[in-house]
């Protein structure tokens, strides 16, 4: 059974309600109070790494915290940031490599993806790259997003089935590198 990746309608109707006071709070904020804002974020989301919670969280309020980010990214002042936040978003990649190879048994593994600022980053740094690229509006590189766009849903629909039947297959496999999300992430994606 493949349906408990659905969670993301809960979170969905929750981000849909919210959305257009959020949206509204972000437009009216200066470029530097919204910079502020998100870094405040990203400590928070640090500090949740070790148990101490500073904002509390409700399932789909978590998830506000890309939607924050993201308004900061599409600001005009933020294009100067998008190279350094590439750079630093595959460095994180490799960072979560790391912990998940190294930490894969610790406590903290509960808290070092999904919401943290390790993946936050890396997501912010995939955003931007679409940003930039949009930058530039070339008609090839417009193609090719509107096609990843189309097969982004089903790739998600199908991910924990593929998943689930490479680790199920090489089994032999399973307590080494196709246990690391995040490589285990990029054989999803190939296949």
């Amino acid at each position: 059974s493949q349906h408990y990746h659905m969670w993301y309608m809960y979170t969905l109707i929750g981000l849909i309600l919210l959305e257009p006071y959020l949206k509204r709070l972000l437009d009216n904020l200066k470029y530097k109070e919204l910079f502020w804002l998100c870094n405040t974020l990203l400590i928070a989301k640090a500090l949740n790494i070790f148990g101490i919670v500073i904002i509390g969280e409700l399932y789909f309020t978590s998830w506000v915290v890309y939607y924050i980010i993201g308004s900061f990214l599409i600001r005009e002042e933020s294009e100067k940031l998008y190279p350094l936040l590439i750079c630093f978003s595959f460095a994180m990649f490799f960072v979560s490599v790391g912990v998940d190879l190294h930490f894969s048994d610790s406590a903290f593994m509960n808290n070092i993806f999904e919401y943290s600022p390790i993946t936050i980053i890396q997501v912010g740094g995939i955003f931007s790259i679409f940003l930039w690229i949009e930058k530039f509006r070339k008609p090839a590189l417009r193609q090719i997003i509107k096609y990843l766009s189309k097969i982004t849903f089903q790739i998600y629909l199908a991910h924990p089935v593929v998943m689930d039947y490479v680790v199920h297959k090489l089994w032999f496999l399973k307590d080494g590198l196709l246990s690391n999300y995040p490589l285990l992430f990029f054989v999803v994606i190939i296949v």
